[in-house]
């Protein structure tokens, strides 16, 4: 019996869905029905009923839910052995993450990780998204808490997870009239001077701005969202920033959503687990049994 079908058997029951077992897990909803059609095939009998309430095991599925279990827990014990051979005592991780209100977040997960895993070295990368996803494809990262990037995160190399929907805002000096503002449109973010976070780097400001098909008036520009906080602060012009920034900053100046505006999907991404190194692998997994700590603003 397939391990890794057990774990995603024991991940549909207890999401209730496919879909969600499939996107936890990194897998396409596709390649999760095929997981369970194969076990299925395999014992002779259906596993799983499904319907319009959801998701239920067979009576078969009840009396095969223990074995289930068992060979689970089996692969994960198997899987540590193997790489404790391999040496991965001594392995190293990088985390890379484009959001500072995940910093307490990955700290906690660090020092769960490390009273596990005593001599992995782990390091914190601080980046953009962009920057971030093409370490991953080179191997230079072991995880991104980053917003999607399709060109990396629809690769079957790699693998993606949800955490939360956020959005781009303004940032605007409360004495400035469009902080009365519910909304701000691109027109208004032509007519004034713009403060460029991150220039010449490919981010989600700079994406928005190419799908839209105008570049603002930059007056000045910063490399940290401090520096864009105290110079909107200060009048010198208006910003741009991802919500989940916003939020970790102070609350003097207005943060304004942009008008008609698509939502970013802000979430995981792993690189291929045909050339991950032990140490990536079993931090993988590690993470993904703590994934309701790294989902504190949904």
């Amino acid at each position: 019996m397939n391990t890794e079908r057990c774990e995603l058997l024991l991940k549909i029951l207890e999401r209730g869905s496919l879909a969600q077992a499939a996107e936890e897990m990194g897998y396409s909803a596709s390649a999760v029905s095929r997981s369970v059609e194969a076990m299925e095939e395999e014992a002779g009998f259906r596993i799983l009923n499904r319907s319009r309430r959801g998701i239920a095991l067979t009576k078969e599925g009840e009396l095969l839910l223990p074995a289930v279990r068992e060979i689970a827990e089996a692969g994960k014990h198997y899987e540590d052995a193997v790489f404790r051979i391999k040496g991965i005592e001594s392995g190293s991780v990088v985390i890379g993450t484009a959001y500072a209100g995940y910093y307490p977040m990955i700290a906690g997960i660090v020092r769960s990780f490390s009273e596990k895993y005593p001599r992995i070295r782990v390091s914190i990368l601080d980046s953009t998204s962009s920057d971030i996803a093409e370490r991953i494809e080179k191997g230079k990262a072991d995880l991104g808490i980053i917003s999607y990037r399709k060109e990396y995160a629809g690769r079957n190399s790699a693998r993606w997870h949800t955490l939360i929907r956020d959005r781009l805002v303004a940032a605007v000096a409360k004495t400035d009239p469009l902080a009365k503002k519910k909304s701000i449109a691109d027109e208004e973010l032509r007519s004034r001077p713009y403060i460029e976070m991150h220039p010449g780097i490919e981010s989600d400001n700079s994406r928005y701005f190419e799908k839209k098909g105008f570049r603002p008036d930059t007056a000045y520009t910063a490399n940290d969202c401090l520096a864009l906080y105290f110079m909107v602060k200060a009048g010198l012009g208006i910003g741009m920033l991802n919500e989940i920034i916003a939020r970790e900053l102070p609350d003097d100046i207005a943060y304004i959503p942009l008008k008609n505006a698509e939502k970013l999907d802000i979430g995981l991404l792993f690189p291929d687990e045909r050339t991950a190194s032990p140490a990536a692998k079993i931090f993988r997994r590690f993470v993904m049994g703590h994934i309701q700590t790294l989902s504190p603003f949904s």
